[in-house]
């Protein structure tokens, strides 16, 4: 999540200054699964509402189909499907480490909070989502 902090500072004779930073910070599991929606059943609503669905998490499940490196970031594809049809692409920004194609995982996952951030995987957009937390499916 990103909270922004205002500051006012009032300085006697001058025009108030504003200062404004970002303080990002990562949420407990406990908290963000909670707030977790099972993808599989919104998955063709998230294709639809992508863009309007800023922040919403959802817990993932599904085989990593593929790893893409690229610019510093891991992106990983997830068949959630299980027929290939239903892709979700996940920026990995877990402290899980690097997965094994062809595992299944678990993940929680949240909408990023840009606009730009379908991606595009073999020809095709698909929703990309920020991982925070994934682990071996059960």
């Amino acid at each position: 999540g990103e909270n922004t902090v205002r500051f006012r500072a009032v300085m006697e004779g001058r025009a108030d200054a504003e200062i404004h930073f970002n303080v990002n910070y990562t949420p407990t599991l406990a908290n963000y699964s909670a707030a977790a929606w099972p993808i599989q059943e919104n998955y063709d609503q998230l294709v639809r509402l992508y863009a309007q669905w800023q922040d919403r998490v959802f817990l993932c499940n599904g085989e990593i189909i593929e790893i893409i490196e690229e610019d510093g970031v891991e992106r990983l594809v997830m068949d959630i499907s299980g027929n290939g049809e239903d892709l979700v692409v996940l920026v990995n920004e877990s402290s899980f480490g690097t997965p094994v194609i062809g595992q299944s995982y678990s993940v929680y996952a949240h909408v990023p909070a840009r606009e730009e951030a379908r991606y595009m995987y073999n020809a095709t957009y698909y929703p990309q989502l920020i991982t925070l937390y994934m682990d071996v499916a059960a």
